[in-house]
């Protein structure tokens, strides 16, 4: 009901501390292929993610990519697997398992796009993340409240003539960022 409103849908789940999932699933005025080119162009997401600082691609095959991106203000440095599925629309990540990240011991998520018809499309995102033990309670809920947003905003500027992403409040990206430098 809620998307054929235009609204996002989105749960966040955290079980076990620092364990959570996040689902989101939006429609778009835009084709499958055209939002697909753009989650797949790893690059453009440090200019539509706020969050996202530098993305640098350091190996590039058919349908894998390995990358390095830099998220907050402080770049925390995350080494991300991506592969892309072009049949299906639809690209899976991992973190790097040979390279560790200072607060996530393992996140795995993947975007799916589904044709709608003409000119339109749902677009599905989902993430599971493990944080290392000891990351305060605090900013597990802001990784869970901020990033699943942060993450899937920009995708309705895919559809207009508008770019970026709109999503969470500055204080609260500033308060994200804050606590996750003093660790």
């Amino acid at each position: 009901e809620r998307l054929k409103l235009e609204e996002r849908v989105e749960q966040v789940v955290m079980p076990k501390g620092t364990t959570g999932s996040g689902i989101s699933v939006q429609d778009v005025n835009a084709t499958a292929d055209e939002v697909y080119a753009q989650l797949r162009d790893f690059p453009l997401y440090a200019e539509r993610i706020r969050t996202v600082r530098n993305v640098e691609v350091f190996e590039a095959e058919s349908s894998s990519t390995r990358a390095l991106v830099e998220v907050s203000r402080f770049k925390l440095k995350l080494f991300v697997n991506f592969t892309t599925f072009d049949d299906t629309r639809c690209v899976t990540w991992s973190l790097d398992n040979e390279r560790t990240t200072r607060f996530i011991s393992e996140c795995v998520g993947y975007w799916f796009v589904e044709p709608l018809g003409e000119n339109r499309s749902r677009v599905w995102f989902v993430v599971r993340v493990y944080l290392w033990a000891f990351v305060p309670r605090v900013i597990e809920g802001l990784v869970a409240r901020v990033g699943l947003r942060r993450a899937t905003t920009w995708v309705q500027s895919i559809g207009s003539a508008q770019a970026g992403d709109a999503g969470c409040s500055e204080s609260e990206d500033y308060a994200m960022e804050e606590m996750t430098a003093s660790r």
